[in-house]
């Protein structure tokens, strides 16, 4: 299998399109802007020779089969029968589980929101999944920690300019685009293509996600040391720092201003934590708290309030766990990954 067979697949595509639509509508179906959705009307389709979606089984078997081929995949159509809440193909023998779901043209949307579905579903459980509707092709990985999903696109190529490129050259549009038709292919081989994908799957993601979690940390803990001391390493513009703006009692030392700072600043970041994962019923949580102590010091009628700290760890606990409590008022239990129905 070579990039010259993906080209020629990609230009009998093109050909295929223009025979069944007129050039306006060609235009319109591959410009970036527009991104016009065709219906089975448009490619001159029935239900009787594609049921279900007759767009998409039609870009299925027109494009995206031919395409996998080319790349010299072991892959199997409808693993699990021909369902809406089903993966299109199964891609095999590169070291992980992979799913792939395709959409009609321009509807590549569609394609990630269920693939990433597909990722969180226990019962399917791949490692990785390919979200493409013929003209982007999306590489997706699934990270659950705890409770909750974390979605990264490992790979993202998009076939619209060469595509482009091929149709002006056939003079079926009128397209200004300069591209290197043959090195877009290329880089998309050097992604897909079966000896490629193995390796990205096995060795380089996987690297890749590591040094990018650990940089994240570096900066987070530089940031850290920043806003509390101003000692960070990093080129930043912040004219204070949270010890300069202490006004400790008389008599207070430089060691304890500094532990009442961290422990200040942790105490927050554990509160933000909360409301990032939605133990509190509004994602402000903080800011309110601000907005309330600035309101209470203008009038002082009432006393400021502040949720029961032991009430809100409480359900914290609890939520973390699984287990059912009653909820005080102003939080709410985080919310756990569905439960998936086994696949039959």
């Amino acid at each position: 299998m070579t990039t010259d067979e993906i080209r020629s697949d990609l230009e009998n595509f093109v050909d295929d399109l223009y025979r069944r639509l007129n050039s306006r509508e060609l235009q319109e179906v591959l410009d970036g802007d527009i991104r016009r959705e065709l219906t089975g009307d448009d490619l001159g389709l029935d239900d009787s020779e594609f049921t279900g979606y007759p767009p998409e089984r039609w870009l299925e078997r027109h494009l995206i089969e031919y395409v996998l081929d080319d790349l010299g995949l072991d892959w199997e159509p409808q693993p699990y029968g021909r369902d809406d809440d089903r993966p299109d193909f199964e891609v095999r023998g590169v070291g992980v589980a992979l799913m792939g779901e395709n959409k009609s043209m321009n509807k590549i949307d569609e394609a990630i929101s269920d693939m990433e579905a597909y990722l969180v579903n226990k019962a399917i459980g791949p490692d990785y999944g390919i979200a493409t509707d013929g003209i982007e092709w999306h590489l997706i990985r699934i990270e659950i920690g705890g409770d909750f999903a974390d979605y990264q696109t490992i790979r993202e190529l998009d076939f619209r300019p060469v595509l482009q490129a091929i149709a002006a050259e056939r003079g079926y549009v009128d397209f200004d685009v300069d591209v290197d038709v043959d090195g877009e292919i290329e880089s998309f081989w050097d992604v897909f293509a079966e000896e490629h994908l193995t390796s990205l799957l096995t060795e380089t993601a996987p690297r890749e996600l590591r040094d990018t979690r650990r940089r994240g940390i570096e900066d987070f803990f530089d940031l850290y040391i920043e806003l509390l001391f101003g000692q960070g390493k990093g080129d930043y513009e912040y004219k204070t720092n949270l010890m300069e703006d202490i006004v400790a009692p008389r008599g207070a030392s430089e060691s304890e201003k500094r532990v009442f700072a961290i422990t200040l600043v942790n105490r927050l970041f554990f509160i933000k934590f909360l409301e990032d994962k939605g133990v509190f019923d509004e994602n402000d949580f903080l800011l309110k708290r601000v907005e309330a102590y600035h309101e209470y010091e203008g009038n002082r009628r009432e006393p400021l309030r502040i949720p029961d700290q032991a009430a809100v760890l409480q359900t914290a606990e609890h939520a973390a766990s699984g287990a059912r409590t009653q909820v005080p008022d102003g939080v709410v239990r985080r919310r756990r990954l569905p439960e998936r129905r086994p696949v039959p």
